[in-house]
């Protein structure tokens, strides 16, 4: 009945295991479809920060921390595949052993079926040898290292399989501790990574959400420019046109002022030639041909002054459509 109990105790161990190896195993699958869905995560929001054109660099340093991320996860599950052979071989191994120590416990059995059978004919063979012994001397000591032989082996064989049960009890105590530990480590390993991973990924949306709207505000911002440019420029089209016009009327008036200040100017200086030409005549006639003179002068300077801010008038007026026409060139 012991011996029963420990081996239903060691299968109760093994399947226990073999509950362990399964964990193991669901927590490399949810690892790996997890891993898959945070890689796509990144590729969408590697293409979505693309499109919104952030800085390059940036994305280079949160692409190499995604990648260290990814790694670490990789390497996780490594050792999470590792650990799943490792605990599949060990398994294996005390499959083997328990079905030893059953094969074992069936010999033991056996054996101790057959002494209890050897031990039921001892009586009779006592029988027999007081018989023999009425004839001649019994073999008495014959008897007994019989029966010393058939119970020694069956003690010896009981003590082998109590340690031997105890060394696979440790074992499997040891197995299961160092499952535990390994499976801890690796759910904390995950979990940090996780975590960090996914504080890695609201950082970055974060960062895009900002850029986004800064980006819908540049917008928003160049098409209000673009609209106060071409209300500007319509506008300097405008007074250009206007410009042009007036400088047209004031390049035919200034024409007609020109030709008119010329004739003028044509006519003193053919006055004063006439007046010249009356300097022999008395003292008092030349003193009236110097005042004469002098007024001509006068008029002459006069009128140059006026031909002289007039054609400075018309100067400023073309510099302003220059300036005009130069600025509607840099705004296109």
């Amino acid at each position: 009945m012991n011996q029963q109990a420990v081996i239903q105790q060691l299968n109760q161990q093994l399947e226990n295991m073999e509950a362990v190896l399964q964990h193991l195993r669901d927590e490399h699958e949810q690892t790996t479809i997890k891993l898959h869905e945070e890689r796509k995560n990144l590729e969408d929001l590697q293409f979505r920060i693309e499109e919104e054109n952030i800085d390059k660099s940036t994305i280079e340093s949160q692409n190499a921390d995604d990648e260290s991320k990814i790694f670490e996860l990789e390497e996780a599950l490594m050792s999470a595949r590792e650990t799943n052979e490792r605990m599949e071989l060990e398994l294996n191994k005390l499959r083997v052993e328990l079905n030893d120590l059953l094969q074992k416990q069936t010999n033991v059995s056996n054996q101790n079926d057959e002494n209890k059978s050897q031990m039921q004919a001892i009586p009779l063979t006592e029988e027999k040898m007081t018989k023999i012994n009425k004839v001649g001397k019994p073999s008495l000591q014959f008897t007994g290292l019989v029966s010393e032989t058939s119970i020694t082996p069956t003690e010896n064989e009981g003590e082998s399989f109590q340690n031997e049960c105890e060394r696979l009890r440790n074992l499997l105590a040891e197995r299961q501790a160092e499952a535990e530990v390994m499976l801890k480590h690796q759910a904390e390993t995950i979990e940090s990574l996780t975590v960090e991973f996914n504080g890695q990924v609201e950082k970055l949306n974060c960062q895009l959400q900002n850029s986004s709207n800064e980006i819908q505000a540049f917008k928003n911002e160049n098409n209000l420019l673009k609209q106060q440019n071409n209300e500007l420029v319509l506008s300097l089209k405008s007074q250009i046109d206007q410009l042009n016009k007036q400088l047209t009327e004031q390049e035919k008036i200034a024409n007609e002022k020109l030709s008119m200040f010329e004739n003028r100017i044509k006519e003193l200086n053919h006055l004063l030639e006439a007046e010249k030409t009356k300097s022999t005549s008395s003292s008092n006639q030349s003193q009236m041909t110097s005042e004469n003179l002098n007024k001509l002068k006068d008029q002459q300077n006069k009128t140059m002054q006026e031909l002289t801010d007039y054609q400075s008038i018309i100067e400023s007026a073309l510099c302003v459509i220059l300036i005009l026409m130069n600025t509607e060139n840099m705004i296109f």
